[in-house]
């Protein structure tokens, strides 16, 4: 706390918020358990899902982009990334997804915006770090999320832009450059090798149904219901008969489970290299505060635990604020 014209003020809390696809959403949890303890937010700075969660705070939009993500299922993702025409520089060039984005948002120009703000991305070209502080908002988002191979480039100011996890998962540093005080880096991505091996795997549709509470598919018919009960009671037919049935028994504990798709693959190992990145960039500029939500066990596209992913996020900064209160001067 320091005083300012005979008034105390708290000082200036700048978020950096972290790349991690689906994970990313956890970002909206800890924007609700500042809310709610009435920590106010200074600056933000993101990279990809980090820079979209930002930006919606700075423009205001929050609650809007919440009430859609949370009811995102895979159907829904699967509309927005399916496109026509595939381009020479990625499965989609995105027109879609901005379209989408814009819609929640709304386009306005970074400089306008309720809070200052900053969005990262890679220059393809240099492999230099581009921090994104003014133009199109959505323009920004679109560059810091264009994950190579999934997303065409963004071509901006003579650069080729793509995701900004690949330089800075986590910009501390940016958010610093913001005018932030005392900055708290909220990292999706931190990666565990044990704890990928023990959950990452085991999360089928079902299991991430029973996590988030809520089917990952919306709305079913009466009809469908029905259906869902009877497979539900043969399932537990089928496993009653197998514990008796000594050759099922050991097929079972021994079966693999399901190795993850295409999209998650690749958030896998984009994960692994920005958790990399990200630790010797702590070291490099430490913020005051890292929160790491337990989201390791979802993949890069686990829109549909949508719910499970942002409460994780929210129960994570509750559990720190009184550390961040202290932080920030506030009583």
């Amino acid at each position: 706390m320091r005083a300012v014209g005979g008034a105390s003020v708290c000082r200036r809390l700048g978020l950096a918020l972290g790349s991690g696809g689906a994970r990313g959403i956890a970002h909206l949890g800890v924007l609700r358990a500042l809310r709610e303890a009435g920590v106010p937010v200074s600056a933000v700075a993101g990279t990809s899902m980090g820079a979209l969660v930002g930006l919606s705070l700075a423009a205001g939009r929050t609650d809007v982009l919440a009430e859609v993500a949370l009811t995102l299922d895979w159907r829904m993702v699967s509309r927005l990334l399916f496109e026509p025409r595939w381009p020479r520089g990625g499965l989609v060039d995105g027109r879609k997804v901005t379209a989408f984005i814009r819609r929640q948002i709304q386009d306005r120009r970074i400089e306008e915006l309720e809070i200052p703000y900053a969005a990262v991305a890679t220059d393809l070209l240099s492999g230099g770090e581009v921090v994104i502080r003014g133009g199109s908002a959505i323009e920004a988002i679109r560059a810091s999320i264009a994950v190579p191979g999934l997303f065409t480039p963004v071509e901006r100011e003579g650069r080729l832009l793509v995701d900004g996890g690949f330089v800075n998962p986590v910009p501390v540093d940016v958010a610093r450059g913001l005018g932030a005080e005392v900055v708290l880096a909220v990292d999706v991505s931190h990666y565990a090798p044990a704890e990928r091996a023990t959950e990452a795997f085991a999360l089928r549709r079902g299991s991430r149904e029973r996590r988030s509470g809520t089917p990952s598919f919306g709305k079913r018919s009466e009809a469908v219901r029905r259906l869902e009960g009877v497979l539900r009671q043969a399932g537990e037919r089928m496993r009653r008969l197998a514990d008796r049935t000594p050759w099922l028994a050991e097929f079972n504990r021994n079966r693999r489970p399901s190795p993850p798709g295409l999209w998650n693959v690749l958030g896998m190992a984009l994960r692994i290299a920005e958790s990399q990145i990200a630790e010797m960039r702590y070291r490099l500029n430490p913020p005051d505060l890292i929160l790491r939500p337990p989201v390791g066990g979802y993949f890069f596209m686990d829109f549909g635990c949508a719910r499970a992913i942002e409460q994780a996020g929210y129960e994570a900064a509750r559990g720190r604020m009184k550390e961040l209160r202290t932080l920030l001067g506030l009583q």
